[in-house]
């Protein structure tokens, strides 16, 4: 498949994560016009950053259509910088942290970097070896980094929701919840994978995991 081809494939798949984000959260929310797409773009960008990062263990231990996935990581990661930088241009009118706003300028201007880079033409001027480390390192300094910058803005929000959600009040949890939560399967993944012998077993045992634990959140308030 030529890079044109890549990357048509590669936004449809954006497209749907889109479509999903912005949906999820104009049924669960109250936000419209620009705040409901300022929404959307932060919590695409970190699924988007997120799958990147795991899609090789996915491939390895799962197979199936994460290979197609697999072989779009670049162009995924584009789109992710492209949604980043919506988002950061919509955030630029509100009052925000220094907080959250440190880390978030930490991961633009490394996602950025990792943007150029994905082009040949500058590609070609870096050693293969360097080029890698870049795109290895590169990745997991901006999704650390998004981590932060939501938690900080987020973390405050997510106790009353779970306030509410204890007392069968609350039925969806925020998508930028659902969110954090990816992130945080990914960089277990990513630490599990340090553990040569039983990475695929940790995998296997971290997914299953991830998913319990978004059935709780979601069936929990609908059974009491």
């Amino acid at each position: 498949m030529n890079s044109f081809g890549q990357l048509t494939l590669a936004g449809f798949f954006v497209g749907l994560v889109l479509a999903f984000c912005h949906g999820y959260t104009a049924h669960t929310t109250e936000f419209t016009g620009f705040t409901l797409v300022n929404r959307t773009m932060s919590s695409a960008t970190i699924f988007l950053l997120g799958l990147v990062l795991v899609l090789g263990p996915l491939v390895r231990v799962f197979g199936g259509a994460w290979k197609t996935l697999f072989m779009l990581r670049k162009e995924i990661g584009m789109y992710a910088f492209l949604t980043a930088s919506m988002h950061g241009y919509l955030s630029w009118f509100t009052r925000v942290s220094p907080w959250s706003t440190i880390p978030a300028l930490v991961a633009f201007w490394t996602m950025a970097a990792l943007f150029l880079f994905s082009f040949a033409k500058l590609q070609k001027h870096l050693d293969p070896a360097l080029w890698w480390r870049l795109q290895y390192m590169g990745a997991r300094v901006a999704l650390v980094s998004i981590v932060v910058h939501t938690i900080v803005l987020r973390f405050d929000s997510w106790i009353i929701w779970m306030t509410g959600w204890a007392k069968g009040e609350q039925l969806y949890p925020p998508l930028a919840l659902l969110a954090f939560l990816f992130s945080a399967y990914v960089i277990a993944v990513k630490v599990f994978e340090r553990n040569l012998a039983q990475k695929d077993l940790l995998l296997r045992v971290t997914t299953f995991v991830w998913f319990v634990l978004i059935e709780i959140l979601f069936i929990l308030p609908r059974i009491r």
